[in-house]
């Protein structure tokens, strides 16, 4: 009797793992409560006070944690500069941590995504950019008047990001150094980046793909490697609008690019030298117009194209294996007093008004060891092109000449000047 007894008073294997499984829950539980309502606050604090500096202030309205799915979420991210436009906002990031980052050894993610991120890089008067500003007084001034210290290559971190999402992002840029204030807004543009990785992974290249909501492209394939800096692929670019970069350079010049269209593609190396290899640029519904008389065209140029470019920058060589112009148009007006519309329009700003800095014009002083850029153009080709020319007499009388249907064609083109290889027209 005093054993039934006994052996009655001993907990049994269920009950305890049963009190085992409650005290692991009252632990999770704890861990959880901790994880997603003290941690957040505290990491958003100390988040803001890192990221802020005396002239910009780093702002995050909430953060989130979420230990079931392994995911970070911080939501109204800003960085904000006094009297100005905020730097940087965007309405959420959120971090997927892999639980593979315990089988690879590595820190994996399986996503990263910004919604909405608005990015402004701004030149004030004196030139200064924002971004740099903002870095320079980020970084302490002990650590920059430090001497460096020889240390030991650790190399990156092991890092594998499975996917990096970018949706709706605007970039803008403003210039206050010009006559008047440049200002241009880029998007919304979204963005992919698919197994961006530090874990070497020969034959496995990365790859960079972006598009605006209008025609623009880019697209990066390839492998990067930062120490040393080596890196090889290929870059696309397509369907960029050539009136937003006259845009920004249009105070130095007298014409306007009212229309056109520029694609690039190229396969590239870096390895202490830059050299670019089956290259091709394409030009589309190229329209250049004269700002004193916009009314006629100055350039029309439906189609041109180069193909096979190879680069070397170490030598200074520039070789391409064919160029073929299609449909180019030229509309030449010479007035009464025997000025060229065409040298006109594409004269400097400072040159057309006299205002050269006479040393500008001064020979640069002969250097026997300078390198000589040298270009190649295998073969050019053009069609059905069309000159026309105005002279302008003076009381309304001029004489008009057009010469049409102009096919004409060059081989070996080379400079240094040196012999054509071959000339039809």
């Amino acid at each position: 009797m005093a054993g039934e007894a006994q052996g009655e008073a001993r907990p049994t294997l269920q009950a305890r793992l049963l009190g085992w499984a409650t005290w692991l829950l009252i632990a999770y539980a704890s861990v959880a409560v901790v994880v997603a309502f003290v941690l957040p606050d505290f990491l958003r604090q100390q988040a803001e006070q890192a990221l802020s500096t005396p002239s910009f202030t780093a702002r995050i309205e909430r953060l989130q944690l979420n230990p079931l799915r392994l995911q970070l979420t911080a939501s109204g991210v800003a960085l904000e500069q006094a009297g100005t436009v905020a730097p940087l906002q965007l309405t959420s990031l959120s971090v997927n941590l892999s639980l593979g980052s315990l089988l690879r050894a590595a820190f994996v993610l399986d996503q990263i995504a910004l919604v909405n991120p608005s990015l402004l890089a701004r030149l004030d008067r004196e030139g200064q950019l924002n971004w740099l500003q903002y870095l320079d007084e980020l970084l302490p001034e002990e650590e920059a008047a430090a001497e460096p210290q020889p240390q030991e290559e650790t190399g990156l971190p092991r890092l594998l990001v499975h996917e990096i999402r970018l949706r709706g992002i605007n970039l803008a840029f403003i210039d206050e150094g010009k006559k008047e204030t440049f200002s241009e807004t880029f998007g919304p543009l979204d963005m992919e980046v698919t197994d961006l990785s530090t874990i070497p992974r020969p034959g496995a290249p990365y790859v960079i793909t972006a598009s605006t909501s209008r025609t623009e492209t880019i697209e990066w394939r390839g492998e990067l490697e930062l120490n040393p800096l080596r890196s090889h692929g290929s870059l696309s670019v397509g369907g960029w609008q050539l009136p937003l970069v006259w845009e920004y350079f249009k105070d130095g010049l007298n014409f306007e690019v009212a229309e056109g269209v520029a694609a690039l593609q190229l396969d590239y190396l870096y390895d202490e030298n830059l050299t670019i290899s089956n290259g091709r640029v394409a030009f589309e519904s190229l329209r250049v117009l004269d700002l004193q008389a916009q009314q006629e065209a100055l350039i029309e140029l439906p189609s041109l194209q180069l193909d096979d470019i190879e680069f070397d920058l170490e030598r200074l060589s520039l070789a391409v294996a064919g160029l073929a112009v299609d449909g180019l148009a030229v509309n030449e007006v010479i007035s009464p007093q025997g000025q060229s519309r065409l040298a006109h329009a594409f004269t400097p700003v400072d040159q057309a008004d006299g205002t050269t800095d006479p040393a500008a014009n001064e020979p640069a002083p002969a250097d026997s060891e300078s390198q000589v850029f040298v270009f190649n153009l295998a073969a050019a080709k053009v069609n059905d092109a069309t000159v026309s020319l105005q002279h302008k007499l003076g009381e309304g009388q001029a004489l008009d000449f057009t010469l049409g249907d102009i096919a004409l064609q060059l081989q070996d083109l080379r400079w240094p000047l040196g012999d054509v290889g071959g000339v039809a027209m």
